[in-house]
């Protein structure tokens, strides 16, 4: 119910999957309006200011001994992207996870404009969770709204 969090957190680069404008600003709204007066809406996505208009980000593979996960973003237009994620086990096979998931880059100044217009009043910047301080070419964004 309205009021009843301390902490919500959108982390792991999961923002981005709201991919209509309109929705990522209810997103915000609603979030306000869960938050309990003090609490906080996390949000950790890959420091969207590097990217590079027009070109292909390809993110950090991660994975294990049996198991790789490989992932990219392909322009299509304005801030938009489609998402392209596989995943390969040991044995060579290989898995398609995403090949049509549409995607938003949005800045840390556009998060932070959205989340303003919902009723945040502060926003804390950090580069990590370990309070490492972001600056424009941080690999990742740590937005902490108020």
């Amino acid at each position: 119910k309205a009021g009843s969090f301390h902490i919500i957190s959108c982390i792991d680069n999961t923002l981005p999957y709201i991919s209509d404008e309109t929705l990522l600003r209810k997103f915000f709204y609603d979030s306000r309006e869960l938050l309990a007066p003090g609490g906080v809406l996390v949000i950790q996505t890959i420091n969207m200011d590097t990217l590079i208009p027009g070109k292909i980000l390809t993110l950090k593979d991660q994975g294990s001994i049996t198991v790789n996960l490989s992932r990219s973003w392909i322009p299509i237009e304005g801030n938009k992207y489609i998402a392209d994620a596989s995943l390969e086990l040991g044995n060579g096979k290989k898995i398609v996870l995403q090949k049509t998931t549409e995607v938003l880059a949005l800045s840390t100044s556009c998060i932070e404009s959205y989340a303003r217009e919902a009723g945040f009043t502060g926003c804390t910047l950090q580069a990590d969770f370990s309070g490492t301080p972001w600056d424009s070419n941080s690999p990742n964004s740590l937005i902490i709204l108020r």
